[in-house]
C-alpha cells in the first residue's frame, strides 16, 4: 500500500507519519533526553534516534526519527516533562476502516481515491439530533389543584387570580420531562389552549429563564377557547425541563399538550428511534410498553 496522503487542511495537528520520519525542533529543551532503553549516544543535530536506544541531546538540537510503522517515540527529559510522539496518519500497515483513537475523539481510515487518509469518526456528539413525534401528553392545565402544584416556578407566589386563572403580566414555569442521563432537548412541540378568559388578551410560550419576547404565541377572545401550535426550545428548572407561559393581557387559563421533541434522548428512546433518516420518519408509539410521551415525562407524577 503506498503511503497515506494527509490533507493539506489537517497537515496542522499531525506530529508524526507511521512509517516516514519525525522532525522536532528540540530549542529549549535542557539537559539530557532519554528514549527507550538500551545503549546511549551522543546526537549531533540531525542525527537519527533508533528505536531501541537511548539517546541524549543538548539544546538547540534538531532530531529526525525513522521509526517502524504505528511505533510510538517517547523521551524522558529530566529536567522536565517528558515529550510522547504519537503517529497520527494512516501508515503502510493500516487498512480503510481501521480506527484510530485520539485524545480529541476517534478517528477512521478512509480512502476517496487517492490514497488513504485519516478523517474524524462521527460519534453522538457529532449526529444530528433526532426528531420524536408522540401522543400528547397533558402536562398543564391550571384549572386543576393537582397540575397547579406541578409548576416548577413562578413570577410571584400569587400568579393566580381567585379562579385560578393565570393573572395578566404573570408567568409559570411548566416542565415536560424529567432531567435524566442522555436526555438533552432542543426544542418541544405543544399545543397551547386559552380557556375562561374575562376578556380578550394574548400569552406567549418561550424558554424558561429568558427575557419574555414581544410576540405572542396564541391571542385568544373572551369566555370561548382556541388552541394554537408552538415549537419552543425548554430549558432546565431544577430538575426538569421547562417551558415558561407567560399571559400578557388578560387573566386566563392554560392548558398544555406535549405531543413532539428535538433533541438527543436516552437509550430506551434510541432503541426505537435509532439515528438513522429512516428510523427518525418512522412513527413511534411505544418504547418497552409505554408511549414515548409517558416515558420522557415520566417522574413529573403527572394527574391521571
Amino acid at each position: 500500500m503506498s503511503e497515506p496522503v494527509v490533507p493539506a487542511f489537517s497537515l496542522a495537528r499531525r506530529n508524526l507519519i507511521r512509517g516516514g520520519a519525525l522532525a522536532v525542533g528540540a530549542a529549549g529543551a535542557s539537559a539530557a533526553i532519554g528514549a527507550l532503553n538500551a545503549t546511549t549516544a551522543q546526537a549531533a543535530n540531525g542525527d537519527a534516534i533508533v528505536a531501541g536506544q537511548t539517546t541524549t541531546a543538548t539544546a538547540g538540537t534538531v532530531l529526525t526519527g525513522h521509526m517502524i510503522a504505528s511505533a510510538a517515540l517517547t523521551l524522558n527529559n529530566t529536567n522536565g516533562a517528558a515529550l510522547n510522539l504519537t503517529p497520527t496518519t494512516a501508515g503502510p500497515t493500516m487498512t480503510v476502516g481501521n480506527v484510530v483513537g485520539r485524545a480529541t475523539g476517534p478517528e477512521v481510515v478512509v480512502d476517496y481515491g487517492d490514497g488513504t487518509e485519516l478523517t474524524y469518526l462521527a460519534t453522538g456528539f457529532d449526529l444530528p439530533p433526532t426528531t420524536l413525534a408522540f401522543a400528547p401528553e397533558r402536562v398543564m392545565d391550571t384549572r386543576s389543584a393537582a397540575y397547579r402544584d406541578l409548576v416548577m416556578d413562578a413570577s410571584s407566589s400569587s400568579w393566580f387570580d381567585s379562579s385560578k386563572r393565570v393573572k395578566a403580566g404573570a408567568w409559570i414555569d411548566i416542565p415536560l420531562a424529567s432531567v435524566q442521563p442522555g436526555l438533552d432537548l432542543s426544542a418541544v412541540f405543544l399545543n397551547v389552549t386559552a380557556i375562561s378568559a374575562p376578556s380578550k388578551g394574548n400569552l406567549t410560550v418561550y424558554p424558561s429563564g429568558e427575557d419574555a419576547p414581544t410576540a405572542s404565541n396564541l391571542n385568544y377572545p373572551a369566555t370561548t377557547s382556541i388552541a394554537n401550535m408552538c415549537f419552543v426550545a425548554p430549558a432546565v428548572v431544577g430538575d426538569a425541563w421547562c417551558v415558561r407561559v407567560k399571559v400578557n393581557v388578560a387573566a386566563v387559563h392554560v392548558i398544555l399538550d406535549f405531543s413532539g421533541a428535538v433533541g438527543y434522548f436516552p437509550s430506551g428512546n434510541q432503541e426505537v428511534a435509532g439515528r438513522a433518516a429512516q428510523a427518525r420518519r418512522q412513527k413511534l408509539t411505544a418504547i418497552r410498553g409505554e408511549s414515548v410521551g409517558k416515558r420522557l415525562t415520566k417522574g413529573l407524577n403527572l394527574p391521571q
